[in-house]
């Protein structure tokens, strides 16, 4: 029997291109434009933003559905749906979608000859999301000739399951719709893609908006984890790659896996939908009458409507507003005589948790509060072991304290000296090593060596991902100088 011939290279890109806001079709318009330019450049397949199409406008897609979102035998699609036949090339979309009055954050895939193959919905949504959007349900893998590719929407890449689901349904790349912010940027997004890349020997292509918030450029990794292609933070910009099979083979992903390897992998496995191909038109009927299409809005005039007759807040929600201010205020005052009238007021103060957002009252202490309070606070034996429900242990607060940066690192260092654990897996499963080494940190990676954190932590169990290796693919080049220093003086490898 003759062995079946390698998959021929496909070229494929990420567009990077800001979204209108609300205006769908706008959005539609530079889809289209987008596809023209990737003819042009020999692209075959391009993978957009999430929310691309109906922009990341939460209120407005949940105050008016069949405007903002996509629903199915939708018109406005009809110009993306032409422009792949025409150009021969295939299009994932990212957009907000409206199903069986549930909406969903969605990735359209668009066949190159002017098909709607599916709709993938993002499984893993980010907290202030889950108000808008239904979890999706099912996975989804596109076939292309021989190859074949898994997708995710942005935090989808935070979980290592998601992606290695994909992996273990010999998936060659993970294609990554997202729109990751300056602040989501914090969630290091590029270290998730060359991790994910890493962990599964498979080529990894992320695709964000590049728009003035933007969190980082599109860019693209091998199967090795090596940053292969970057767009800059900002601006238009197509990134492509060429999927080779025999850059697959060298990192060993045709090898067979074994049922143990397969079942770390598939902690949490979501399940995978085929779903048979269906072109648009089909899906709509011959009796279907498209929709007038609405000109764009003005969108302080919606949110004008919407903020017309708003309800007041309650009584009960005053006093409860009025109480997180006075103890915000009195975590950064930091009075001891003011925080020992509290402790004899409030039961299980300090040493039990805020009601919202469920944080330890030391963990708000040392995300916001004065240097003193928190000395209080340890002086009280309050626990530091914790990892609060964000997936944060009192170190890792530390090195993200946005408040009053000058307590930073006096903060830090008094946590560490009073036994705060420094080698606590949390949020990406990351020790706090990893945290600061991914953050560029340099002083709060010499505190955490000063205090014998591990140099050689792995930020997951099955992986071996150092803090030098997550601060490489985060191009944090002062923290991997100062750890590969560290290796070097305590004779470990990085």
């Amino acid at each position: 029997m003759e062995d079946r011939p390698d998959p021929s290279p496909l070229k494929i890109a990420a567009a990077q291109l800001p979204a209108a806001c609300g205006d769908v079709r706008t959005n539609v318009a530079r889809v289209v434009d987008m596809l023209e330019c990737a003819q042009q450049e020999g692209v075959q397949l391009v993978v957009f933003p999430e929310l691309f199409l109906t922009g990341e406008e939460p209120d407005l897609v949940r105050f008016d559905p069949s405007s903002y979102a996509i629903h199915e035998k939708d018109a406005r699609l009809d110009p993306i749906v032409a422009a792949c036949e025409r150009t021969g090339v295939a299009a994932i979309v990212g957009a907000a979608t409206h199903e069986r009055a549930n909406l969903y954050n969605s990735l359209l895939v668009f066949g190159a000859s002017g098909e709607l193959w599916a709709t993938y919905h993002k499984q893993h949504l980010f907290p202030d999301e889950v108000d808008v959007y239904e979890r999706g349900e099912h996975a989804y893998v596109l076939h292309w000739g021989d190859w074949k590719f898994g997708l995710g929407i942005s935090s989808d890449a935070a979980f290592p399951e998601h992606a290695a689901a994909a992996a273990g349904m010999e998936c060659h790349a993970y294609l990554v719709g997202a729109r990751f912010g300056g602040e989501a940027g914090g969630y290091a997004p590029h270290a998730w893609m060359a991790a994910r890349a890493r962990e599964n020997a498979m080529y990894v292509l992320m695709a964000d908006h590049g728009a003035q918030d933007a969190g980082g450029g599109s860019a693209a990794w091998g199967p090795d984890g090596q940053l292969l292609a970057q767009a800059p933070d900002q601006g238009l910009h197509l990134v492509s790659i060429t999927l080779a099979f025999s850059r697959l083979r060298e990192v060993g992903l045709r090898a067979p896996m074994s049922d143990e390897q397969f079942q770390a992998r598939m902690r949490r496995r979501p399940r995978f939908d085929h779903v048979p191909l269906q072109s648009l038109r089909q899906r709509r009927g011959d009796d279907y009458t498209p929709p007038v299409i609405k000109a764009p809005v003005d969108v302080s005039v919606v949110f004008a409507e919407m903020l017309a007759n708003p309800k007041p807040p309650s009584a009960q929600q005053l006093a409860q507003w009025a109480e997180e201010a006075r103890m915000w205020e009195l975590l950064k005052d930091g009075c001891v005589e003011e925080l020992e009238r509290e402790a004899a007021r409030r039961q299980g103060f300090p040493h039990g948790a805020d009601d919202s957002p469920d944080r330890p009252w030391i963990g708000e202490a040392i995300n916001s509060g004065a240097l003193e309070t928190v000395a209080w606070m340890i002086s009280k034996n309050v626990d530091l072991s914790f990892v609060d429900p964000e997936g944060y242990s009192a170190v890792m607060l530390a090195l993200e304290r946005k408040s009053d940066q000058r307590d930073k690192y006096a903060i830090l260092d008094l946590l560490l000296r009073s036994g705060a654990p420094t080698d606590r897996h949390g949020v990406n499963f990351w020790t706090a090593m990893h945290l600061a080494a991914v953050r560029d940190d340099v002083e709060g990676l010499r505190l955490l060596r000063q205090y014998g954190a591990d140099l050689r932590a792995i930020s997951y169990d099955y992986t071996t991902s150092t803090p030098a290796e997550d601060a490489r693919h985060a191009n944090s080049w002062k923290a991997l100088a100062f750890l590969e220093q560290a290796a070097l003086e305590d004779a470990l490898p990085t």
